[in-house]
């Protein structure tokens, strides 16, 4: 851009001069130089603290060039077009004459005029940037085209106030961000260097933190409902933990302050003990932890055993139903435990760790030796492994030495084979009966392992064996101990059943499978009233002729075990089953495309348990009118109900759990008659807005509850609450929820209370009457965990002044009161 106010002071006094002087003078020649611009960005801003703008976004710039005197130059807010070279950005080159300059201004624009990179003033973020505004600069007299390289720092995180620039004039791309600082724990003037991370997966995006540091909140940080922030410094334990955005957007201003503790030389470890049963070979007479009064242990260190721990006696110790080793004292590294022998008083190994490549590895599936690592956080203070109940193998099949490890019960096993008489390839799957008194079972089927042991399988050398297998005539026999010896896995004792027939009486024997149209059709041939085992009808993909019609079924009155339909994607009603009025087991219906109802089951009236799930048409529950009792009740996964109309009936419910049912607003038009409910769950029914009219005035809830979220749902007024719950109450991420004084109540909650990320919820109005929550092994019985707009916890006074409370976690609400401030009225956050 020309400036032409110099231009007309030119022409002028050329006027001038040429009226007093008469004569021509030549125009002196202004020696002008090129200069080109480049663009680089300061160090370390691939850092996630200082996120770069993308610079292929960037189309123009706009600069301001003065002299060094501060005389304007014909660059003021000048557009330059930018170009790239060899991956580098330039701007078009300027000529400026012989002298120096100052580049008062620099912005790099996208096409919408957003300014993506600047360069701020003198004094504003000096931290992210050497350089800052004026730049000088001289053109000299050279063949050659000068270029100016500067430092240009990305917008984005920043506002225009920070770079020192108008934002009237100047507009900067918004992103979120947060401050943070790390402190020792104990020690805040101590203000520590470190690193952060914000993720849910396990890609590394460790931020450096020095003093209190800005954060971007970047897309790759893989945000949804909370993720992980990782908190690390030299010589201060890792700190882990769950953090949401919008908590971390709330500290745009006051920093995030997180305590880290300092590390120790050596943290106490123990080691817990589960024990890990194979029931399939001892059958339920197993051995029990509460029998071990010791353990031999050998821990190595990077490869080394550890001196002070190898093969080393110590003690086992039993503290509130859990067992563990006696405490031991280890410095921060990783472990691993090469021999775990757990033994009775009589130095028998009832329990152990096996050795690698073992017979037990096809049975204990976990990483030999076991690992661990002592890190001083507090989750690495007690480690649990599983150990092997050595009862019904043998030392050697663990790898161990016979001479040096003896187990408490001498076993001497013997493999058989169950297969059709007469088609040696049929082979069965059925059940072993055996013992003195024909107590012991076991479930056999091609090469199974059997164990005996002496006055259990067997008694004075005989051993009585029974097996059965659905379909089949009943095997009966004695044999010789010695004789069943000899059956190995490479010669097992061959089992020929008989078959026999399906249908007694009217009785189907065993389990039914109908997978096809043609099968269901069949069963009518039958004359079947009754089926001793479970009835399962799946509808089949590669099927030609799919189960649309259950009128085959027309005589069934009776199941003894469970009832399944699933996956008949051409079933449209449950016609056929009005005869069907006894279920012993669960009623399952799951996966029907095409069901709308249940029309068909209006024989039942008491049900054990029944669960609806994924049946993507079913609107309601019609059919189920004379249904008077369910002991529990799962709606799962079905997208188009919208009322519960056909459970008019049912009186008694042990349990109700509702979720995924995104078309349930309210319970309207459901003519409730629930006098008992033990307990109710509501998951991810996201437009669900009201819990009126689903139980009657009567009904007290006296198990617990659980919503989670329940986006619409503003409070639980429907729910009626016992004054004594047993179980739990939890409320989490219900971003609608802003009263819970449907619990009035409460005084007492058997294990946790628990209410997560309700940030419309002020105050906890409604448990003012609870005075106990939880019991002496819940470590964190009560949780009020990211609630952002909580700040009145008035209503918990009766229970921090007079009542019981075992642990607690109070964090990121808007007020986050102490123990102390609750016992002394400091319950709510004033201004």
């Amino acid at each position: 851009m020309k400036n032409y106010s110099f231009l007309l002071m030119l022409s002028a006094l050329a006027i001038i001069l040429f009226n007093a002087c008469q004569t021509d003078l030549p125009e002196a020649d202004v020696l002008k130089s090129p200069v080109s611009f480049g663009f680089s960005l300061p160090a370390g801003s691939e850092s996630s603290k200082v996120a770069s703008n993308d610079f292929s976004l960037v189309v123009n710039a706009r600069v301001t060039i003065t002299k060094a005197d501060g005389t304007a130059t014909e660059y003021t807010n000048a557009e330059l077009e930018l170009y790239e070279s060899d991956g580098a950005f330039y701007a078009e080159e300027v000529f400026l004459p012989l002298g120096d300059y100052v580049v008062t201004e620099i912005y790099l624009l996208d096409g919408e005029g957003t300014t993506l990179f600047a360069i701020p003033e003198a004094g504003k973020l000096q931290d992210y940037i050497d350089q800052q505004l004026p730049i000088p600069f001289t053109v000299e007299r050279s063949s050659t085209m000068k270029t100016v390289v500067l430092e240009v720092l990305s917008t984005l995180g920043f506002t225009p106030e920070e770079f020192g620039f108008d934002p009237e004039e100047i507009v900067f791309e918004l992103a979120d961000f947060f401050k943070v600082m790390l402190v020792e724990k104990g020690n805040p003037q101590n203000i520590l260097n470190g690193t952060i991370s914000i993720n849910k997966s396990k890609t590394n995006n460790l931020i450096e933190i020095d003093s209190v540091t800005k954060v971007l909140l970047k897309e790759e940080y893989k945000y949804d409902d909370r993720s992980y922030l990782k908190a690390n410094s030299p010589g201060y334990l890792e700190l882990l933990t769950f953090v949401g955005r919008d908590s971390l957007l709330q500290h745009k201003e006051d920093p995030l302050i997180i305590e880290l503790e300092k590390l120790k030389d050596f943290y106490s470890f123990k080691i817990g003990l589960n024990a890990f049963h194979v029931r399939e070979l001892q059958g339920t007479m197993v051995n029990s932890l509460e029998e071990v009064v010791k353990a031999r242990i050998t821990i190595i260190h990077n490869g080394s055993e550890l001196k002070d721990y190898n093969d080393v006696e110590v003690s086992v110790v039993e503290e509130e139903g859990y067992f563990f080793l006696e405490a031991i004292d280890l410095p921060i590294g990783d472990y691993a435990i090469q021999e775990l022998y757990l033994q009775n008083a009589e130095d028998k190994t009832l329990f152990a760790v096996p050795f690698t490549a073992s017979y037990i590895e096809s049975y204990y599936t976990y990483s030999l030796p076991p690992q661990f690592s002592v890190s001083g956080g507090a989750k690495s203070h007690v480690r649990f492994f599983r150990v092997v109940d050595t009862r019904g193998f043998l030392p050697s099949e663990f790898n161990f030495d016979p001479d040096r490890i003896s187990f408490k019960e001498e076993v001497l096993p013997f493999y058989v084979t169950l297969q059709e008489k007469d088609k040696p390839s049929k082979h069965l799957t059925g059940t072993l009966i055996s013992g003195t008194n024909a107590e012991i079972k076991k479930e056999v089927s091609y090469l199974t392992r059997v164990n005996l042991f002496e006055g259990e399988y067997y008694e004075n050398g005989d051993v009585y064996i029974k097996v059965q297998a659905e379909g089949y005539e009943e095997f009966k026999f004695m044999y010789p101990k010695d004789s069943l010896l000899k059956h190995h896995e490479d010669n097992p004792l061959v089992f020929e059943l008989e078959v026999r027939p399906l249908v007694v009486e009217g009785l189907y024997r065993g389990n039914l499978v109908l997978e096809t149209q043609a099968e269901v059709d069949e069963f009518s041939k039958w004359h079947c009233r009754a089926i001793s085992g479970n009835l399962t009808i799946k509808g089949r993909s590669d099927a030609e002729d799919q189960i649309s019609d259950l009128a085959g079924l027309q005589s069934l009155t009776e199941v003894r075990g469970v009832v399944s339909i699933s996956d008949c994607d051409n079933l449209s009603n449950l016609n056929g089953l009005e005869n069907l009025t006894s279920i012993n087991g669960r009623l399952v219906i799951a996966r029907n495309t095409s069901l709308q109802n249940l029309k068909g089951l209006s024989g039942l009236t008491i049900l054990n348990e029944f669960t609806i799930s994924k049946n993507a048409s079913m609107v309601n529950m019609v059919g189920l009118e004379n249904l008077q009792e369910v002991g529990g009740m799962v709606l799962e996964s079905n997208p188009m109900l919208n009322a519960l109309k056909g459970l008019d009936n049912v009186a008694r419910m042990k349990t109700l759990w509702i979720e995924d049912s995104q078309s349930l607003v309210n319970f309207h038009g459901f003519d409730t008659s629930i006098s008992s409910l033990r307990t109710f769950s509501s998951i991810n029914n996201r437009n669900l807005e009201s819990l009126q009219g689903l139980i009657l005035p009567a009904c007290k809830i006296d198990g617990g509850v659980e919503i989670t979220d329940n986006w619409s749902l503003e409070s639980l007024g429907g729910l009626d609450f016992s004054e004594h719950l047993a179980s739990s109450v939890s409320l989490e991420y219900n971003s609608g929820l802003k009263d819970i004084s449907a619990m009035i109540a409460v005084k007492t909650i058997g294990r946790k209370l628990s209410i997560e990320t309700c940030h419309r919820l002020t105050s906890l109005n409604g448990l003012e009457n609870l005075i106990s929550v939880g019991g002496e092994r819940n470590t964190e019985s009560l949780e009020l965990f990211d609630n952002k707009k909580l700040a009145d916890f008035c209503a918990l006074t009766s229970l921090f002044t007079e009542g019981k409370i075992f642990g607690y976690d109070i964090q990121l609400n808007a007020y986050n009161p102490t123990e102390a401030d609750m016992k002394t009225g400091k319950c709510i956050l004033r201004d």
